[in-house]
This record gives structure tokens, sequence and C-alpha cells, in this order.
């Protein structure tokens, strides 16, 4: 076998790994838990709770200002994971 079939059986055999693991993470989802594929690996988040959600706005009303009068690129913030049951 040469090389570039080595190559291409080896690109192959982790391209399905990722798919397995793509498949299982759709598999597992749920609402109550953030998950994310990240460099083949299933990442398991813990949910923010609302006081992280409050501080990382005060902190990006406090940054974005000083980062746009400066020209200094762009400031985002993560998105939240939102319920719409009234629990």
């Amino acid at each position: 076998m040469n090389d570039i079939s080595k190559f291409i059986e080896q690109l192959q055999a982790e391209w399905q790994d990722e798919q397995h693991r793509r498949y299982q993470l759709w598999k597992d989802i749920t609402d109550d838990v953030k998950t994310e594929l990240i460099d083949r690996q299933i990442i398991y988040h813990s949910l923010a709770k609302w006081h992280h959600s409050e501080i990382g706005l005060n902190l990006l009303e406090q940054i974005r200002p000083y980062v746009r009068k400066n020209h200094l690129g762009t400031i985002g913030f993560e998105k939240w994971m939102i319920s719409t049951d009234s629990k």
C-alpha cells in the first residue's frame, strides 16, 4: 500500500469515528444538557445560572463601548439556552 492509500484510509477511519461521535451526540442530547462536539470530543457543559448571565451582560456593557471607540474589533456574548415552560 502506498503513502497516499494509507493517508486516505486514515482519513476515512477518522471521518467514520467523527460521524459515530456526532451520531452519539445527537442521540444523547437533551434540552437539560449543553453539549457540543469539539475536536472530535463530546464536551458537556453545565448550564449557566441567571447570575452568570447577568455578570456576562454587565461586562459586555462595560467593555463594548471601549472596544468600539478604539476600533479594536468586535465583541459578543455567548447565546443562552432557554426554556419556554412557565415552571
